[in-house]
């Protein structure tokens, strides 16, 4: 979906989440967005969807074994359960939820090897590795 097809609301929701100024017309909202790289449309899928063990081979070495995990399978909120699962050993809360489905499926400003590279980078993984 591109920024011009939002409703200013959600522009400027999509600001306050990106720490953007806020005020202006819809246009201001929309050039401050793209200058800051948000919305800009995704990359044709079969370009940026990797494999699990490439993603961790290549961008984020970890002790997860995500061989028997598939990064195309189901839903956008089976597969954020499942990958919280598998990478912090916990249930998906309600924030994370609600961030990642936004990012995957409405904004499309993510992929699902960036929300997995995004758990493996955070400080909750990390802390459960040491």
């Amino acid at each position: 979906m591109a920024l011009a097809d939002l409703k200013k609301a959600e522009l400027v929701a999509l600001c306050l989440e990106n720490e953007l100024d806020k005020d202006g017309t819809k246009a201001e909202l929309i050039a401050r967005l793209e200058e800051a790289g948000v919305g800009a449309e995704p990359a044709p899928q079969d370009d940026v969807v990797k494999t699990a063990l490439e993603v961790t081979e290549l961008e984020s070495p970890t002790d997860v074994d995500m061989s028997d995990f598939d990064m195309d399978a189901g839903e956008t909120d089976e597969f954020l359960k499942g990958l919280y699962l598998k990478v912090l050993g916990r249930e998906i809360d309600a924030g994370g939820l609600a961030h990642y489905t936004r990012v995957l499926d409405f904004y499309g400003t993510q992929t699902r090897a960036d929300v997995l590279n995004d758990l493996l980078e955070s400080a909750e993984y990390k802390k459960n590795q040491g």
